[in-house]
C-alpha cells in the first residue's frame, strides 16, 4: 500500500443497515485463524458472510485508484468530470 494522497478515489463497497453485533460478521474468526499475522489474506474474508461481493468490489476500487496514481485516467473520465 502506498503513501496517502492529496486526492484518493474512493467508492462505497458495501452498505449494511441492520445492527452489525459482532466481530465475526465483519471478519469470521473460525476459518480465518491462520491469517492472523497476513492482513492481506485476512482481508479476503472482510463482510464474506453479510456481502460476499464485497471483497471483489473493493478490489476493483482499488484498481481504480492504482490506474489513477498510474497517470491511466481514462476509465476515470465520468468521475473526474462529473462535479
Amino acid at each position: 500500500m502506498g503513501a496517502l494522497t492529496d486526492n484518493i478515489v474512493l467508492k462505497v463497497c458495501s452498505k449494511i443497515l441492520d445492527e452489525v453485533t459482532t466481530t465475526d460478521e465483519l471478519i469470521p474468526s473460525g476459518e480465518t485463524s491462520s491469517y492472523r499475522s497476513n492482513p492481506i489474506g485476512l482481508a479476503e474474508f472482510t463482510l464474506s458472510r453479510r456481502d460476499p461481493g464485497y471483497v471483489g468490489r473493493s478490489k476493483a476500487t482499488a484498481e481504480l485508484e492504482n490506474q489513477r496514481l498510474a497517470g491511466n485516467v481514462s476509465e476515470l473520465t465520468e468521475v473526474f468530470c462529473a462535479h
